[in-house]
């Protein structure tokens, strides 16, 4: 028998009993498709698609070459790759997929390596700042400080995570040594390097939306087969934070408001969900990264490790927090597009007096 016949009718299986249970609750179906789609429209798309497109034009224009070219030392150290910290920044910044992007556009110049990438990739993609501390926080929990906390903790995770990959898992030799070869930077035409990132950040924002959509519902459509057959609310927030962690997210803080479950437990699946990030996430980097053929697996285990963690220790700081959750379907896309674009013109003005200094130590 082929090898391929056995995994093939697992999924198979699983596409049919999907489409029954898509049939057999058509008004959790409709409800979460919309809100999914209002999601996107809402808040998505113009939080996220303008810097995809700014960050194709920062790679191009060579702002990654300036803070690899001022921070490639140190990165090195603590990570193994000689040419990243512009991935890990734009994620740390900007969230999910312009971290995955950033590597995947590196790897594409021949900047880094296929290896390099797929070991960057899993640690610079992480929640921008806006989503954990604004929504989770602020709009569900009702604590900016809880918010701010799980960011932080998924973040430092996240880069401790690469660390420890640097120590226990290095990179061969011959990785290393590739990340030494720089290639002089290139003219580049900016009408084609525009109409370039527009195109790929719009394909990109499709593949997105897409999937917050179906894992969304695949999300709730579990969830609530679940709990018609009376299993706990538990299992519920796990179903929901494994699909997608905005879902996940605003769940724990509804059966929380509810009284389904206690503080410390729904912060540890908001943790979850933020450190995770949910297979929606993890299905739009493996989009973004699909152009370099660069295993996702690597990335998938990290993501794990950095939701447990960032549970746990959530949870543990939960009597820190005084939470008045009242969950809301309220846009968080005001507040993190504001937030995000002054610290993308920060970074631009940053960039250009950089090279402009860099310029006048050359002639020097």
């Amino acid at each position: 028998m082929p090898k391929y016949v056995i995994p093939a009718a697992v999924y198979l299986s699983a596409c049919v009993l999907c489409s029954a249970a898509f049939l057999l609750v058509p008004d959790v179906v409709t409800a979460s498709v919309r809100s999914s789609l209002s999601l996107c429209a809402t808040s998505v798309i113009p939080a996220v698609f303008p810097f995809c497109v700014l960050s194709s034009l920062f790679v191009s224009f060579g702002g990654a070459d300036v803070i690899d070219r001022c921070l490639g030392r140190i990165f090195f150290t603590l990570f193994g790759i000689k040419r990243g910290a512009s991935a890990l920044i734009s994620g740390l910044l900007f969230g999910f997929p312009v971290g995955a992007k950033t590597a995947a556009e590196l790897c594409e110049r021949g900047d880094i390596s296929a290896t390099e990438c797929s070991r960057l990739i899993c640690f610079c993609c992480v929640a921008s700042p806006p989503f954990p501390v604004f929504t989770v926080g602020k709009t569900f929990f009702g604590s900016t400080s809880a918010g701010a906390f799980i960011w932080a903790a998924q973040a430092i995770i996240s880069i401790f995570i690469g660390m420890a990959l640097r120590v226990y898992a290095p990179l061969p030799p011959v990785c290393e040594s590739e990340s030494n070869n720089t290639r002089p930077p290139k003219r580049v035409s900016v009408s084609r390097a525009v109409t370039s990132a527009i195109t790929n950040a719009s394909g990109i924002m499709l593949a997105v939306c897409g999937a917050i959509t179906f894992f969304a519902l695949l999300g709730a459509v579990a969830s609530e087969c679940m709990t018609s057959a009376g299993f706990p609310a538990w299992v519920e927030l796990l179903l929901k934070s494994f699909f997608e962690f905005s879902s996940g997210t605003r769940a724990a803080a509804s059966i929380y408001a509810s009284g389904g479950v206690s503080a410390a437990t729904a912060l540890f699946f908001a943790g979850f969900s933020v450190g995770f990030s949910g297979l929606s996430v993890i299905f739009q980097t493996a989009a973004v990264i699909s152009t370099v053929q660069v295993p996702v697996t690597p990335h998938i285990i990290s993501k794990l490790i950095c939701g447990v963690l960032t549970g746990v220790v959530t949870a543990a700081a939960s009597g820190l927090f005084v939470l008045t959750a009242a969950a809301s379907n309220a846009s968080f896309g005001t507040h993190r597009l504001a937030v995000t674009g002054v610290i993308m013109t920060s970074i631009f003005a940053f960039i250009f007096i950089l090279k402009k200094l860099h310029k006048k130590a050359d002639k020097l």
